[in-house]
């Protein structure tokens, strides 16, 4: 499964946040950022999984799924 540079680097920042679930912004979001997008890309590859905040709309938490795992010990988050 080949990963773009964006995809790499998200995914590499939820690692290093260390939480279970985090917000957009807590890897670094901000308005008009294309953290959204791509998050949405890693759900569609099974790479993210995604849950909704029952407090807000249209804020979700996002965490890495087992298989992100497995992505990264076969191939080093290496970012060209």
């Amino acid at each position: 499964m080949a990963l773009t540079k964006r995809q790499k680097e998200i995914l590499r920042d939820l690692e290093i946040s260390g939480k279970r679930w985090n917000r957009p912004m807590d890897i670094g979001a901000w308005d008009s950022s294309y953290h959204s997008a791509v998050l949405n890309q890693l759900v569609k590859k099974g790479l993210v999984e995604r849950r909704g905040r029952p407090t807000f709309r249209n804020i979700y938490l996002h965490r890495q799924k087992p298989a992100s795992y497995e992505y990264r010990a076969k191939s080093w988050f290496e970012i060209n």
